[in-house]
């Protein structure tokens, strides 16, 4: 390792270097960190921005495939460098796990420590190499070195860090990083310094800010504050008479963008010396290392932000949760990301989730950017770290990449997940077997707009032969995803919640609709022969105490007698709603008033506490004409013409009761095949007279008479001043003729054999 310097340095194989900035953080952790344009620090909380730890970082770089790893330290404990324990443990730990050359910079110089003692450059290097550097570089040091060797007439003392450490230890252990930034000019006249143009090619350097077609480079000082007299072209020059052995070429200007390197500069300096040339700052893709390789000329590209860029699937995404604390009210939403190394979580918070909800798909993958690595929170995160983002994140997405696995499951069936403690996250593959339409109201809690929809959920689990549960969804997910009964769900980490002892599934990190998986055709299948077998639905598990089978009219309304009062405190096992499963026959359609209304088609807020931001429905309010022609609700919204939608009531009856039900909009339409508007003007034209009567009729006779399986809301509530049960219907599904008579022959068997 002691080799002598020699004239003439070797020129190694072109390089890919894994550049690695490490500082003490905030707390004296030590980060890894990447600068814009050399500045470390987050714009909103202006804490040091945090990558992950040195050794970790360093290994996985190793593993991936970099040719050397370049740890610049940017604390370096200025005032005692051999004090630095911290850095030179880092050292000493990716020595071990690390097996390609390992350099490191940072305040390499002479020094004297607070107890007066004076130490060189040299020994600073010493310390580094025995801790298991294989190069040192060396920054502000190399001006210094420089201006003593022009002021001495192009020669070196042999004191400079530089020279000390060349003789030492060879030239091949010596990198020099200069830190230059552009100074624009309008032509090669205007100034001494070397420079370069035209400028403003496509991939090269730009114009200034007034049309300058020429550059210099000014080499700067202590992490680029401050300017030197120097260009670039005069430093490369001095240092490799000096006896340095490798340049590492920065450009404050590119530093942190992203936008590729700054060529003209990396072609400048090839051509004023022989010294190996690093390329450094700008890197934003791969293409970006091919230009400083093919067209700059460079022999090794370095970079560090887009290896700190980690490129992952998004396998979940949580819903918005708004909350409050003592900084006012604040937003977040939660990720699952998966590489090829595994998982890792990562919160987005305050405008993170306005920047990044909408974008971030589950299933796609993207680079992420400025994050910070954070200690898991055991309550809310699994794992031992976390990823956390906030506003100045950079995220982008990418290409698909098939190395990096896709979402995974470890799927129960309905049967278990009865049976498991609430707040238990759960895998779920499902068939739909009932849709409630979504629900809005406003929480008496809050006093804010909420949106609820209920899913029933089958799968041919259970002593029975299946198993049923209700999934509950809130706000956007319970209004943004069209759900068809009969299609496949497949749930990642739903939450199992209880209420009176009755389970139910809510809050799923991921949510898909299956087709085209092989698990879908046959779950698809089996439920499609338990329709043929007329067997009925047992009841959810979130409606356990129900009896499991399906109830008469009768039973509904005698159950129903136990229905908390409205506004009443409800205990002692009272319930404010029930829910029944009835086989019921519709009777006639209303002729004497119209089964539909006319509502207000405006897009209204919808301001549910989950949403990322406001969102949009439809306002439904009921609207009334006035004298001009134009149509107004109760909210003040003002349309040209209405939306219609049904609203009706009608009798329901069986073998032992009948009972007034109400039917909204999303049942009729199910049950009639058709719109209420189109509805409408078949119902105008038979109530005008001619011959619209037959018309009105034959569409009715769809729903007129039908047995229909039937799921019944019921709840009090006080009509004119006396307490009565409200029915609606959240969903009505036709029985067909053969099915049902099985159903009764296999009552009737039963019956008999009892």
């Amino acid at each position: 390792m002691a080799a002598a310097a020699s004239v003439q340095p070797a020129s190694p194989a072109r390089r890919i270097i894994a550049c690695l900035d490490v500082r003490a953080n905030d707390t004296g952790d030590l980060v890894v960190t990447k600068g814009d344009q050399y500045d470390v620090r987050e714009k909103g909380d202006g804490g040091v921005r945090n990558h992950g730890k040195p050794v970790a970082l360093a290994e996985r770089y190793y593993q991936d495939g970099a040719d050397e790893v370049s740890f610049l330290n940017i604390t370096a404990f200025r005032d005692m460098v051999l004090a630095d324990q911290p850095m030179l443990e880092v050292l000493r730990s990716s020595a071990q796990r690390v097996f390609v050359p390992l350099t490191v910079g940072g305040g390499i110089r002479s020094y004297v420590d607070g107890n007066g003692q004076s130490y060189s450059a040299l020994d600073v290097a010493d310390a580094y190499f025995r801790a298991g550097a294989d190069k040192i570089s060396i920054g502000s040091d190399a001006v210094d070195a420089t201006r003593a060797f022009y002021a001495s007439g192009r020669k070196g003392d042999g004191t400079s860090s530089i020279e000390l450490i060349s003789t030492k230890y060879g030239r091949q252990a010596v990198v020099v990083s200069l830190d230059p930034r552009r100074v624009y000019v309008a032509d090669r006249g205007s100034t001494e310094h070397h420079c370069v143009g035209p400028l403003g090619s496509e991939k090269g350097t730009p114009k200034g800010p007034n049309g300058e077609a020429f550059a210099w480079y000014c080499c700067t000082v202590k992490g680029g504050r401050e300017d030197s007299e120097f260009d670039v072209v005069q430093l490369a020059q001095a240092v490799e008479a000096l006896g340095a052995g490798e340049l590492l070429l920065n450009c404050i200007n590119r530093d942190g963008q992203g936008n590729g390197y700054e060529l003209e500069l990396i072609q400048q300096v090839k051509s004023a010396c022989t010294l190996p040339v690093i390329a450094s700052s700008g890197a934003g893709c791969p293409e970006h290392f091919e230009d400083a390789l093919a067209v700059g000329e460079a022999d090794a590209a370095l970079a560090a932000g887009i290896f700190h860029r980690e490129e992952a699937r998004v396998l979940t995404k949580s819903d918005v949760r708004k909350f409050n604390n003592s900084r006012g009210e604040g937003q977040l939403f939660k990720v699952d990301l998966k590489d090829q190394s595994g998982e890792m979580s990562a919160t987005f918070f305050g405008r993170a989730v306005d920047k990044y909800y909408n974008m971030l798909k589950c299933g796609q993958v993207y680079t992420f950017q400025k994050g910070q690595v954070k200690a898991a929170n055991k309550r809310y995160d699994s794992g031992d770290f976390v990823l956390s983002f906030e506003e100045h994140a950079d995220i982008k997405a990418v290409e698909e990449d098939t190395n990096i696995p896709r979402i995974s499951y470890d799927f129960k069936p309905l049967c278990d997940v009865a049976n498991m403690p609430p707040e238990t996250s759960v895998d779920v593959k499902a068939v739909v077997y009932s849709v409630q339409a979504p629900f809005t109201f406003v929480a008496k809690t809050s006093n804010k707009e909420m949106t609820k929809r209920e899913i029933g959920l089958w799968d041919p689990s259970g002593s029975s032969g299946h198993s049923t549960m209700e999934l509950v969804l809130w706000n956007e997910r319970a209004v943004g995803t069209d759900f068809e009964i009969g299609a496949v769900v497949f749930l990642k980490k739903a939450r199992i919640s209880e209420f009176n002892q009755m389970k139910s599934l809510g809050s799923p990190a991921q949510l898909e609709l299956h087709s085209d998986h092989e698990d879908s055709f046959l779950l698809m299948r089996k439920f499609k022969d338990f329709q043929d077998s007329g067997q009925q639905l047992a009841s959810p598990s979130k409606f356990s105490n129900s009896s499991g089978q399906r109830k008469t009219i009768e039973e509904c309304k005698q159950e129903d007698l136990k229905l908390a009062s409205p506004g009443a405190m409800m205990g002692g096992g009272e319930k404010g709603v029930h829910k029944h499963t009835v086989v019921a026959t519709l009777t006639s359609m209303p002729t004497d008033r119209a089964p539909y209304y006319s509502s207000c088609p405006q897009q209204v807020e919808s301001n549910a506490p989950a949403s990322r931001h406001a969102t949009m429905r439809i306002c439904n309010k009921k609207v009334s004409q006035r004298e001009n022609g134009e149509w107004t609700c109760m909210g003040g919204h003002v349309s040209s013409y209405p939306e219609f939608r049904y609203l009706c009531r009608l009798n329901v009856l069986d073998h032992t009761d009948q009972m007034e039900v109400n039917l909204y909009d999303d049942v009729v339409k199910n049950l009639l095949g058709r719109e209420a508007r189109d509805y409408m003007a078949i119902f105008e034209a038979a109530h005008n007279g001619g011959e619209g009567a037959q018309p009105l009729k034959e569409v009715n006779q769809k729903m007129e008479w039908k047995k229909c399986s039937l799921v019944l809301r019921s709840s009090k509530e006080i009509w004119q001043e006396n307490e009565r049960v409200r029915y609606s219907v959240d969903s009505a599904q036709p029985i067909p003729l053969e099915q049902d008579a099985r159903q009764m022959l296999g009552d009737i068997m039963a019956s008999l054999e009892a």
